[in-house]
């Protein structure tokens, strides 16, 4: 799974043409290994290779998540806006096809999870990553790009002076 996420992080870097950007979408990946325990704490399903598969669904589906709304808060920075109106734009806008897209996993999962049998960790992963990461991306997500957005320019105005 480590690979996963740094091969993620590096895509992303080539996406975004930016180290600093992905950092922020990347604070999705813990969120969702806190969501995987707690659902594994709580059903006391035992954790396997299919509980592995989850995670890596999930990992996916998360990271997706926040680049929506990335996306969309650099789309609204291109258009002249500041940081903060950005993302409180952006955030509205993206609530509902994230919502929407965690749901219908989620909806998806409750079965496999109620009824399978090899398939239940996986579901049971997927479904706890998906709830706690859903919440807390659209938290998170925008609060680490404010913070690592004002390291960047104060970190470049310390280089500019000098």
């Amino acid at each position: 799974a480590l690979l996963a996420v740094v091969l993620i992080y590096m895509v992303l870097c080539i996406q975004f043409e930016d180290l600093i950007v992905p950092l922020s979408i990347m604070m999705t990946v813990p969120l969702c290994t806190s969501g995987i325990t707690l659902a594994f704490f709580l059903t006391a399903a035992p954790f396997s290779i299919m509980a592995g598969v989850g995670a890596l669904l999930l990992i996916g589906i998360a990271v997706k998540n926040g680049i929506l709304l990335i996306e969309n808060t650099l789309q609204a920075r291109d258009e002249g806006m500041n940081r903060e109106e950005a993302l409180l734009r952006a955030c509205p806008e993206r609530l509902r096809p994230i919502f929407i897209t965690a749901f219908s996993a989620i909806l998806a999962m409750v079965p496999i999870a109620v009824k399978g049998e090899l398939e239940a960790p996986m579901a049971v992963a997927v479904i706890g990553g998906l709830l706690a990461s859903t919440l807390m991306t659209l938290l998170v997500v925008p609060c680490a790009y404010l913070l690592l957005d004002n390291f960047r320019s104060r970190y470049f105005q310390r280089i500019e002076r000098v």
